[in-house]
């Protein structure tokens, strides 16, 4: 599963899979955890351009909840659906989710007009006009939190600036470096938890971009145990990427526990911070599946087909169902 470059290069702590595994086995929980039921089947199969199947399963979807659960940039489920029905020739509907697209979710103007699907049926704005677009872009951006995304800004460069230049400096400054470094997570890890607390988590939902992830991702190991249950919650509001829960315990398995990991996220990389794809070398897709299913995110099948490898592309030592 891919991540940015900024969450790569993280030096992490994670939380411990007992807490996880009773939160996320809550049946009582409803929204975005049901919404991923449909909505992945419909993402996956939009990628594979069955856009029939992709169709029938995001109406089932946005049946269930009508905003979605939009939590990254790259991507935005209504425009999908929209792209889809205006492909099968459902223009009238394809409108109108085109246009929750951009209430719902971070697009702009240019990726209709560059979309090899929309931009040949939006000749003269029939689908959508560059005044429509800019009115429902500006009735986004007015349920934006723009002063907390200011302070999320300022924080993730904080936290990105002292470990972007550990790449580049001599060894011996690299202690030094991350003393600093640890001051300045102290200082995030007290602001994020009072944000958390006042607002919520402060996802792509709240101030439009889902940078606050990072931060979250170098919360010390005991806080992020004390507010997992309410990370679970945010989850089920749109507020935060399931993959960000997946990611978290696989790395607290692997590298705090020194056990296999549960969702498949934990990847190989180079001394340059690049992501490569390694195969499996026992065959547990099945079981890695329905545990990513649990927390809303898309098969390491549909994994594969998004990142453009070949399956099986996961690397693991064994496995055991029992862990």
């Amino acid at each position: 599963m891919y991540f940015s470059p900024l969450i790569i290069l993280s030096f992490i702590l994670l939380i411990p899979p007992n807490c996880a595994n009773s939160e996320l086995n809550n049946k009582k929980r409803r929204g975005c955890f049901d919404f991923y039921t449909y909505a992945n089947e419909g993402y996956c199969s939009y990628l594979l351009e069955d856009y029939k199947t992709s169709i029938d399963n995001y109406k089932k979807a946005f049946e269930l909840r009508i905003q979605g659960c939009n939590v990254s940039d790259y991507r935005n489920d209504h425009y999908l659906y929209a792209k889809a029905l205006v492909h099968s020739g459902l223009y009238e509907k394809g409108q109108k989710f085109l246009h929750y697209s951009i209430l719902y979710g971070e697009l702009n103007w240019k990726d209709i007009v560059q979309d090899p699907i929309l931009s040949p049926h939006n000749i003269d704005g029939r689908i959508i006009s560059k005044p429509e677009f800019d009115s429902l872009k500006a009735k986004r951006n007015s349920k934006m939190n723009s002063d907390l995304r200011t302070v999320i800004d300022s924080m993730v460069f904080k936290d990105q600036y002292y470990r972007l230049m550990a790449k580049d400096i001599l060894e011996s400054k690299i202690d030094s470096i991350k003393n600093l470094q640890l001051i300045i997570d102290e200082q995030n890890e007290a602001k994020l938890k009072s944000i958390i607390a006042k607002h919520g988590f402060p996802g792509l939902n709240k101030i439009g971009t889902d940078k606050a992830n990072i931060l979250l991702m170098h919360m010390s190991y005991e806080d992020r145990h004390k507010i997992f249950p309410k990370l679970i919650e945010e989850v089920n509001k749109g507020a935060i990427n399931p993959d960000i829960l997946g990611m978290m315990i696989d790395q607290e398995l692997v590298l705090e526990k020194g056990r296999i990991q549960k969702y498949g996220y934990f990847l190989e990389r180079d001394e340059m911070y690049n992501t490569y794809f390694m195969p499996f070398k026992t065959s547990n897709l099945d079981s890695i599946n329905e545990y990513r299913k649990q927390i809303g995110a898309i098969s390491l099948e549909c994994s594969a087909v998004k990142n453009g490898a070949k399956m099986p592309y996961m690397f693991e030592l064994e496995y055991s169902p029992e862990r």
